[in-house]
Formats: C-alpha cells, sequence, structure tokens
C-alpha cells in the first residue's frame, strides 16, 4: 500500500513531505487515511497531487 499525505508525516522513523507517495504496511492503512490519501495498488498518484512543472520565462537575448 501507498500513502500520499496532506502534509508532512513521520512514519517508521523517518519524515515525508506532503504530496509525495510512500510505502506504508497494511496494517496502518485506516491510522494513515486520517493524514492523506492512501492507494491499494502500486500505481503513482494521480495527476491532481503532482507538482506543477516549473515553469521558465523565455528570455530572448537583445544582441541581434
Amino acid at each position: 500500500m501507498r500513502c500520499i499525505p496532506n502534509y508532512r508525516v513521520g512514519y517508521n522513523g523517518k519524515f515525508y513531505e506532503a504530496g509525495h507517495e510512500f510505502q506504508i504496511d497494511s496494517k496502518d492503512a485506516e491510522e494513515m487515511k486520517q493524514h492523506g490519501r492512501v492507494l491499494e495498488d502500486p500505481t503513482s498518484p494521480p495527476d491532481a497531487f503532482k507538482k506543477p512543472a516549473r515553469r521558465t520565462r523565455n528570455v530572448q537575448s537583445s544582441k541581434a
């Protein structure tokens, strides 16, 4: 099982940032549902939880 927390959480002595998926034990699923989303299958997180890509400005040189 995997968890996507809504905020920074500690699990098994490690801290995980909000929105980053990590592996959890199935016996902890009920408790972890209080802190975020729990996924049954090991798939990637839904698009809504992915961080948006950084946009770079298209700056053209004034030298021509």
